[in-house]
């Protein structure tokens, strides 16, 4: 029986075509397999270690580690931080009293104590007296400053073979140390130097640190070895010359860079048993709660500690990732994350990648293979858990899924038209974030499109509802949901009706810019309408929440103009529009400054000068941002009806105060100030700029410009 040849060409043509996919299939493999290589895919990948500690829920600490915060209780109790050292001695024996065999300070005394040299050693006599005492030190940026104890005592670094090894192990150009009294008191000491991942989160502990080619331990690693009574600490190469670190005998897995991946038990809080230490110089915990353990000591109210990010957490105290640490070695938690994993991970790359092709390939019905293609998504994600939960392993999952996907799509685009998942693709990644209006006009013109990063001059916004947070605690939760929605919604109406992009929402907090997807000239101009809508949007929810008996609340509004960095970041999976760069961190260092400077919306000299006629500006300052070497003007925005009702007289008085003030003739700088005082009470920056005067008094520094440096962001 003779073949159609029809039949056979068609037969020929879907075999060229499922080689064709499988290609691309492998073709895709070979593409991710050189981004995991280089870790440009590792920012996500950590995002999703984050999703899996969640997912595993939060796991039972050791009973060893507790801790004893200066809370906002004690602080309440005893008074403003720091407190005297008289008081941290009491502290230190009555913990040391109760049965602690081993106390870390997660603080550290560089500077002698203001009440005087009695209260430096009487807190020495309570170090000796307690024994086993672990202080902390500062791995610093910068030299440090004249007069702090910048080096630390001889005896506490590791023990090094060979020297001159581990150049992969950071170098810290600076070291804030203990005064020697203290130090020669407790000769026991770890750093703190505890470095974010780039998106602001801490994954990996330092378990130690370079300054000067000496090799220094970590808090936790101290106060585990001397918890332990081990006999030393040394810092060896394997056999492939990766840093080998030891307490004692026991062998602790740290990567080339001497971190630990944190495996982080669950939020803060929740975790390790939190004393007050008021409580404690009260008598009223429990002795047992410190018998034979490790007792850490820090502060964790609100503006004295170090926060940190956490996978748990969007505000920790360091405290939490020090006692975590312990807790990991003590108890052997390790994520492991070496070479067996990472040959699993390019295994699952090699595998995912022309499967996903397959999926493409061989289903006739789109559906059956994205059915597929899901459930070898589901099954490998669910087998990296297990992987985690189970083994506390590391395996890659964003990779291999993203060499699944990548095959997938390229063999799923193969057969469909080009222009028309364009225009899906247009669809999708902009309906959240621009108006329909402005979604339409994209497709007309998709040239003028760019999905890919880019540099571009825009405007950014940032606005943070005041007294949110306050007013929510007192609420049921879905009533905050309403409310939020109540404000959300408006605000992001003004933001797209005059163009803007919505970038994201951040709590009760809302981020958005001016100037791309499509291109806008007056992208400052828009910037500052919508700034100055929202504040009318604002004030009508005052009024119908006033009615509803709930307090009135707040905006603080941050506008930025300059080079930005936009378009989608993230993988080839999961991303966002979105814009990066320094001048995007200055607009949200500027919404910041509503609070301290008292006024609704705060906008650079970039944006004043790009924004062009039609608005009421005030020059408020110079500020020096936290992150930024250079000084920037910052203006007040005011809507220009506000402006006209306004005193002149108090206009002219402020800028002859701010004038007054920067050429350091503070006399004639508080007179302008207290006239214009006089005229509007309740100016916020007039208050500020006559607390200033009165905390400077009448000498002015040396190489005085009156430019303000912000030490916080």
């Amino acid at each position: 029986m003779s073949r159609n040849p029809a039949s056979s060409r068609a037969s020929h043509l879907r075999r060229r075509e499922r080689l064709a996919t499988l290609g691309l299939g492998l073709a895709a493999a070979a593409i991710v397999l050189p981004l995991f290589r280089s870790g440009v895919l590792h920012g996500v990948e950590l995002k999703t270690m984050d999703a899996r500690m969640r997912l595993r829920g939060a796991i039972p600490p050791t009973s060893e580690v507790v801790v004893v915060a200066v809370d906002a209780r004690s602080v309440d109790r005893l008074g403003q931080w720091p407190w005297p050292r008289a008081v941290l001695a009491d502290l230190v024996r009555r913990i040391s009293s109760a049965g602690a065999r081993t106390i870390a300070l997660d603080m550290v005394f560089a500077e002698p104590s203001r009440e005087g040299p009695t209260q430096d050693e009487e807190l020495a006599s309570a170090l000796r007296e307690a024994g086993s005492v672990v202080l902390g030190f500062f791995l610093t940026g910068e030299e440090g400053e004249p007069g702090l104890a910048l080096e630390p005592p001889p005896g506490i670094e590791l023990a090094v073979t060979p020297r001159g090894g581990f150049s992969e192990i950071p170098a810290w150009p600076g070291i804030e140390a203990n005064l020697a009294l203290l130090a020669g008191a407790a000769p026991a000491a770890g750093h703190f130097g505890v470095l974010p991942d780039a998106d602001g989160t801490v994954r990996h502990y330092s378990l130690v640190a370079r300054h000067r080619e000496t090799f220094y331990p970590a808090l936790a690693l101290r106060a585990v070895q001397a918890y332990l009574g081990a006999p030393g600490l040394s810092l060896r190469p394997d056999r492939r010359g990766l840093p080998r670190l030891l307490v004692g005998e026991l062998e602790l897995p740290a990567s080339e860079r001497g971190e630990l991946w944190v495996n982080f038990l669950g939020p803060y809080r929740r975790t390790f048993a939190y004393h007050p230490a008021a409580d404690v110089l009260d008598g009223r915990v429990a002795a047992e709660a410190f018998d034979d353990k490790l007792v850490f000591v820090a502060a964790t109210e609100t503006g004295l500690s170090d926060l940190r990010t956490t996978p748990w957490d969007n505000v920790a105290p360091g405290v939490e990732v020090h006692a975590t640490v312990a807790d990991n070695l003590l108890r052997r938690r390790f994520i492991r994350d070496g070479a067996p994993e990472t040959l699993l991970g390019m295994a699952a790359i090699l595998l995912l990648g022309p499967a996903g092709g397959a999926f493409a390939a061989f289903s006739r019905r789109p559906a059956r293979g994205a059915l597929l293609a899901a459930t070898a998504v589901a099954a490998y994600a669910g087998l990296t858990q297990l992987a985690f939960v189970r083994g506390s392993r590391h395996l890659e999952l964003v990779a291999p899924l993203g060499a699944l996907a990548l095959g997938y799509t390229a063999a799923a685009v193969w057969r469909n038209v080009f222009a028309e998942a364009r225009a899906r693709e247009i669809r999708a990644t902009f309906s959240r974030f621009v108006s329909p209006a402005v979604v339409e006009e994209m497709l007309r013109d998709p040239d003028r499109v760019r999905l890919g990063g880019e540099k571009r001059e825009l405007t950014v916004l940032f606005a943070d509802l005041r007294g949110f947070t306050t007013m929510s605690e007192r609420l049921p939760p879905e009533q905050v949901g309403t409310l939020l929605n109540e404000f959300m919604t408006p605000m992001t109406q003004v933001l797209l009706d005059r163009g803007g992009t919505l970038d994201k929402y951040m709590g009760d907090a809302i981020m958005g810019f001016f100037g791309a997807p499509l291109a806008q000239p007056d992208h400052a101009r828009r910037g500052c309408e919508t700034a100055l809508a929202m504040r009318e949007a604002l004030r009508r929810l005052n009024h119908g929440w006033a009615q509803r008996d709930l307090p009135r609340l707040a905006l603080g509004i941050g506008l930025n103009s300059g080079p930005m960095a936009v378009g989608n970041m993230g993988s080839a999976m999961i991303f966002d529009y979105t814009v990066i760069g320094d001048e995007v961190n200055l607009g949200s260092r500027l919404e910041g400054l509503t609070r301290l400077y008292g006024v609704e919306a705060v906008a650079s000299e970039a944006t004043v000068a790009a924004a062009g006629p039609g608005f009421a500006f005030r020059e408020l300052d110079r500020v020096r941002v936290k992150g930024r070497r250079e000084p920037v003007r910052v203006f007040e925005l005011a809507a220009p009806e506000d402006a006209a009702a306004s005193d002149r007289a108090f206009t002219t008085d402020f800028a002859a105060g701010l004038a007054a003030w920067r050429e350091g003739d503070f006399p004639r700088a508080e007179r302008s100030f207290r006239e214009a005082a006089a005229r509007r009470p309740d100016d916020g920056p007039t208050r500020l700029y006559l607390e200033r005067l009165r905390a400077a008094g009448p000498a002015v520094p040396e190489g005085w410009d009156g430019t303000t440096t912000l030490t916080v962001k």
